[in-house]
Order: structure tokens, then sequence, then C-alpha cells
């Protein structure tokens, strides 16, 4: 054979490969979604987790997942758990753990150096599909009973899966699938107005999670569910430093860019005429600049004091940055005269990704019972 024919033949089978290796990446990459998911990194620092109930889900109609399906409006390469609650042991199983398939467009381009960036958006396409296969599977397997357990408390569920949410590098949106039974937090809602606070701290300290930036979305509740119960609720999570956003029968999420950072600074709180102590701050930012959550963090006495935050958060080329919001629930949240109060109380900081100072006002001192408008001084570094 001569020179010039085996380099024919070469050429032959060179171009017999680049029109073959759209599909075959394509089949290769769709039937290996974990694959997929280690090879390119999240764009997103948020992570869904799903919680689901099967006791929950036996009592209620064989559509159940459609909403959630339809309303989770995951973003390019978010991290997805699901998770089911064990009654027996009162611990939680995963289900599934993936992420949500997406290639950017500098991504599509270097593949086999954009000449078959078609085969790119196929394989996209597929692993989408393969994705919300799977997580169907997934919802399914979550809402079958292991056991004939009954029912136990969904404090100790939460508390045993605390560990799961504890990543500072991520913002958590944990959206929880039950009617959130639990006797003991049932009995403590039953104390004597004048003990229910000693009632609910005790619960709050026994049944930890000391979770990351987190928001919580529960649905399958009672339409029933009374004003004392959902109290109760929005004070654990807000106990725990994290938030309940929403606590409904039907499942309502808030539509989010997803979170791009998480700014995290410690310092100092300090107020005329009274003492200082330590604070702490949390800022998850999405790309635009909104900050759907921020807590800030009092140490007083003996405990900490966790403040939730919604407003922007938005930094300058040469690393100028400004907090500006304001408070999103009453702090207590179950009391006529809270400390912090949602939508009045403001938060204003200003300097550096590194370093942040200011104020956040507010109508009523953490320790001192008086009602004139001030604030506290906050300084952060990192």
């Amino acid at each position: 054979m001569s020179k010039i024919s085996r380099q024919l033949k070469i050429l032959a089978a060179v171009l017999g490969m680049l029109l073959l290796a759209p599909s075959s990446f394509a089949q290769l990459t769709a039937n290996n979604l974990d694959e997929h998911c280690k090879a390119y990194k999240p764009l997103t620092v948020r992570k869904t987790v799903i919680l689901i109930d099967p006791n929950r889900v036996a009592t209620s109609d064989k559509t159940w997942a459609a909403p959630l399906l339809s309303k989770l409006e995951l973003v390019q390469r978010e991290q997805v758990e699901v998770l089911a609650i064990n009654w027996s042991t009162g611990a939680v199983t995963e289900v599934f753990k993936s992420c949500h398939p997406a290639f950017t467009e500098e991504e599509k381009k270097k593949i086999k150096g954009g000449l078959l960036s078609a085969g790119a958006d196929k394989t996209e396409k597929e692993l989408k599909r393969a994705f919300e296969t799977k997580l169907r599977t997934a919802l399914s397997k979550a809402a079958q009973p292991t056991t004939a357990a009954k029912t136990g408390d969904i404090l100790n569920v939460l508390s045993n899966a605390a560990a799961r949410f504890k990543d500072a590098s991520s913002f958590h949106r944990i959206i929880i699938y039950s009617q959130m039974p639990s006797p003991v937090a049932k009995k403590a809602m039953g104390s004597k107005p004048a003990d229910r606070e000693q009632a609910y701290a005790k619960l709050f300290s026994t049944f930890t999670m000391k979770v990351g930036l987190s928001e919580f979305f529960v649905y399958g509740t009672t339409a029933s569910l009374s004003e004392t119960e959902r109290q109760f609720w929005e004070d654990y999570f807000l106990s725990q430093g994290s938030i309940l956003t929403a606590m409904s029968p039907n499942l309502q999420l808030e539509k989010s860019a997803g979170v791009s950072r998480i700014v995290r600074l410690e310092g100092k709180w300090s107020r005329t005429g009274t003492s200082d102590g330590q604070a702490a701050i949390s800022i998850a930012v999405e790309k635009d600049g909104r900050s759907p959550l921020s807590i800030v963090s009092f140490f007083i006495g003996t405990g900490w004091v966790h403040v939730p935050v919604g407003g922007t958060f938005t930094c300058t080329k040469s690393d100028v940055c400004e907090l500006k919001g304001q408070v999103l629930k009453n702090v207590p949240y179950g009391t006529s005269e809270p400390y912090f109060e949602a939508e009045i109380d403001k938060v204003q900081l200003s300097g550096s990704k590194t370093a942040l100072s200011g104020k956040l006002e507010t109508g009523r001192d953490l320790e001192v019972s008086d009602n004139a408008k001030s604030g506290y001084t906050l300084k952060f570094q990192k």
C-alpha cells in the first residue's frame, strides 16, 4: 500500500469518527448522569433538598408530586437530593443525589473545538430527560413506607438529619412534604402562655439543627393549621439560624435566579448605654445582586439571636460593597412586642467583601426594655 493510500485511509477513519461522535458522545453522557455532574462544577451554591414523609403521601392523592416537579425551577447544575423519612429509626434515607444537567455556551463551544456544538445541545436534552426520569423514580421510591412503623416526631428527624445541611459554603433550599407531626411540640404548645417560652426554649436546645444558611418550604400541612402551630415552627427554624419561608397545604416556592455565592463574616455588635457582644453575618447573593436571605446573629447572654434580612448586596469593581435590607420576620416571631420587627427594622452596612460595618435599626433593646427607636452598631470582618 502506497504512503498516499495509507494517508487517505487514516483521513477517512478520522472523518468517520467525527461524523459519529455527536450521537456517541450524547449516548455515553446521557447514560451516566453522575459522570456529567462530576466533570462539570455547579454553577450555583444553592442546593435543593426534598424531604418526603411517606406517611403523608399514603393519605394523599396520586398526583402529590406534580406541583413539586412543576415548581422546582432548578438552575444550571444545581445539586438536588431526595430524602425519605424512616419512622422506624427517626433517620432519613437518601434515594436520589444528582445535579440539574446543563452546558454553558462557552462549554458547548469547547466541545470538540466547537465543531460538534450541535451534539452538545442534543446531549444536554438527553441528560435533562435522564435527570427528570430518575427524579420521578426517586420521588415514587421515597413515597413508599419501608416498614409499618407508626409516625414518630419530625423534630427528631430534623435534628438527626442536620449534619446534611451544615455545609457553610452552600445555601440550602429545603422542601418538606409532611404534616410536621411532633408530639413533644404539641405538648409544649399546650403549656400555659406564661410557661410556653421556657418550654419552647428547652425543645429548641434539645432538637438542634445548627444548619448553614437555609430556607425551609413546608407543604402538605392541614388546612386547619393553627396560628400557635405556625408560630412554633417559625420560632424553631429561626432559633436554628434559618428561616421558614412558607408553610401551607400547597407548595409555595419563590422564584430565584440561583444563589451565586455566600459571604460570611464575624465581628461585634454594640449599642450606646448597653454592653457589646459577638456577632456574625451570612449573606446569600444572587448574580443580579439581590440577597434573598441574610442572617444577622447576635450573641446575647448565653445564646444566639438570629435575625433574617432580605435586600441587596452589591459590590463595585473596586470592591466597594453595600448591604441594604429589612428584617423579614418578627424576632421572636410569636410575640406582640418583638425585638426586631418585620418590614420595619432595617440594615445598612458598607465596606468590602471582607469587612462590613453599619447599623441595624430596631425599636427595642435586646437587654433593656425600652421602646425608643434605636439601633445596633455592627462591625464584621473575615
